[in-house]
């Protein structure tokens, strides 16, 4: 009875020391702390070793986890849906769901080698658990919300991060999974080796970091100027009808405060124009006459593409004069609010879905002397479709986006910091323009250059670069 009766005590503190590691992981990933995702799994490795029931304490740390990270998700589906309760705590209830199963899987990985030597697990857990995000993450495509690896927690770490240049968002995962093993084998054999090595381990990612910025620093040249023109517009102005003229009068007043700086392509954010391109729209021809700047700038605009019953969700290259002279459609579509996932879709007033294009409508816009690769909203949160611009040379990145139904949410932050490692994970400057979200310049370095975030119009201006290496010039 007295065995039962420690067994069982083991079990209650060690379903505590599992609910506490799974807040923990949630709170290092959505606040983004790094160095608490290095210690963040330690008191559950600790606690899982000798646990009578590790599958329970698995669940009830992938429940916290879900908690925590979900914890945003009723109220940007309230405003998402106009307010419509049944709907948002559906998508609450899921988001929980799907980011607690996550988790689950992530630390099930541990329980069969949980009590075999350190060699052993660290030979099999992080590769494995890494193996399982990359998994995970791409059948999520299309979710981004639900697309966290725990590497992610690594982005506000300009030195650690620089390991997505070599291995992605995945190899961040696997660094971070290394050093919770080491820690906790540090805490469990009370050992100043496996401390040393905790801390050693710490010094070469940060070192190597440092290094691998100040060298990649050393390789931008040959600047372009580029401007930002964000109406930070809130939903009930952009697509709200009755109000059509006053969100005219809006972009216009923007457009006048617009100066030329040098820039050769001011951009635009995601969805600017809010409804279909026509070749004799008055609006876009206004916005481009209010501009002060000279004719040969050109203007990046979001707006929507109707043609031959297709509707695509894109950005529009334009002269000064409003002759198109690019266009790129957005590839990886929302799914569930831009496109339906297994036949559904959040209600969005009358919108129709988008689709994903062809190929003719999927590269690389010349801009001037520069070629840039355009992203729009979510396609920043992984690397397929800027991988995809790698077939041809190109000079920087952009992303277009709107963030109006996540403020408030820790999604604001979070796509900021995606597009950081995309920059990091390419080695390309990138030019954000986020509608109330964060805008701004990231080097391909990782450095933010310029970060601005805003809920008035403003215009402001930055010089990209391109990575030049010594052969080539």
């Amino acid at each position: 009875m007295k065995g039962c009766r420690e067994n069982s005590g083991v079990d209650r503190y060690g379903v505590g020391f599992s609910v506490f590691s799974g807040a923990l992981l949630g709170v290092a990933t959505t606040a983004l702390v790094s160095w608490l995702a290095w210690v963040c799994l330690v008191p559950f490795l600790l606690a899982v070793r000798n646990a009578k029931k590790p599958v329970a304490q698995v669940c009830w740390a992938g429940l916290a986890y879900g908690l925590v990270m979900s914890f945003w998700v009723a109220g940007a589906a309230l405003r998402y849906t106009g307010d419509r309760w049944c709907v948002a705590l559906l998508c609450h209830g899921v988001a929980v769901g799907i980011m607690a199963a996550k988790a689950v899987i992530l630390l099930m990985l541990f329980v069969p080698v949980r009590r075999k030597p350190v060699g052993v697990q660290l030979l099999f857990w992080p590769p494995a658990a890494t193996l399982a995000e990359m998994g995970m993450y791409h059948l999520l495509e299309g979710f981004p919300w639900f697309q966290y690896p725990v590497g992610f927690s690594q982005a506000t770490n300009l030195y650690v991060s620089q390991l997505a240049a070599v291995g992605g968002i995945f190899l961040l995962s696997f660094a971070v999974l290394v050093l919770n093993l080491v820690c906790a084998r540090a805490m469990k054999r009370r050992s100043a080796a496996w401390a040393v090595l905790f801390v050693v381990l710490l010094a070469l990612l940060h070192g190597g970091g440092a290094l691998a910025v100040r060298q990649v620093e050393g390789l931008r040249m040959d600047g372009f100027r580029v401007a930002l023109a964000n109406d930070n517009s809130s939903f009930t102005l952009r697509w709200t009808r009755e109000r059509v003229d006053e969100y005219a009068q809006r972009l216009l007043g923007l457009a006048a405060s617009i100066k030329g700086k040098g820039q050769c392509l001011t951009i635009w954010n995601e969805g600017v124009v809010p409804w279909a391109y026509r070749p004799d729209d008055d609006l876009i021809l206004a916005i481009l006459k209010a501009t002060n700047t000279s004719a040969d700038t050109l203007h990046l605009i979001g707006m929507t593409t109707a043609a031959m019953g297709h509707t695509f969700n894109s950005a529009y290259l334009f002269t000064g004069k409003g002759q198109v002279m690019g266009r790129y459609d957005k590839q990886n579509l929302l799914k569930g609010i831009e496109m339906p996932a297994s036949g559904m879709k959040l209600p969005f007033f009358e919108a129709s879905p988008f689709e994903e294009p062809a190929e003719a409508n999927r590269g690389i816009l010349a801009a001037g002397r520069a070629r840039i690769g355009v992203l729009i909203c979510n396609e920043s949160s992984t690397n397929r479709v800027a991988a995809s611009f790698a077939r041809s040379p190109y000079d920087f990145l952009v992303v277009l986006a709107n963030n109006n139904w996540f403020t408030g949410t820790p999604l604001i932050r979070h796509h900021f910091y995606f597009n950081r490692l995309l920059a990091i994970r390419n080695r390309k400057d990138l030019v954000v323009n986020n509608n109330l979200g964060v805008s701004g310049h990231i080097s391909a370095s990782g450095i933010i250059v310029q970060r601005r975030e805003s809920k008035e119009p403003f215009v402001s201006y930055c010089t990209v670069k391109k990575i030049v290496n010594h052969g080539d010039t």
